[in-house]
């Protein structure tokens, strides 16, 4: 029982170091992001954590509201939303992801 216990303060020792010391640093996204954060993701690397799930969620918006109002789509890929979500976060720099998601899918249907 005892061991459990030193176990479990270390973890949350450790815990606390890694909040301190990496408090900057992101590990997950959450929805979809404002078109600044999302060109300076992309801008860092295509495969910048930001930059990867933004188009997964466009990808998942597009997929779910086609469904939801039997609208069939074009056929498009990951890297054509991709780029067509900084293309349209480049031209609406105030706007977010999300808004480029239903221009896409206006572009589409």
């Amino acid at each position: 029982m005892t061991f459990k216990l030193i176990k479990i303060l270390i973890f949350i020792i450790f815990s606390f170091y890694t909040t301190v010391v990496f408090g900057e640093k992101r590990t997950g996204v959450k929805g979809h992001l404002s078109c600044g954060q999302f060109l300076s993701s992309c801008d860092e690397s295509k495969l910048d954590i930001d930059c990867q799930v933004q188009t997964f969620f466009a990808q998942g918006y597009l997929s779910a509201v086609s469904w939801e109002n039997s609208t069939p789509l074009e056929e498009y890929n990951q890297d054509s939303i991709k780029y067509a979500l900084i293309k349209f976060c480049r031209e609406n720099p105030l706007k977010d992801t999300h808004d480029g998601a239903i221009s896409i899918l206006q572009e589409l249907e």
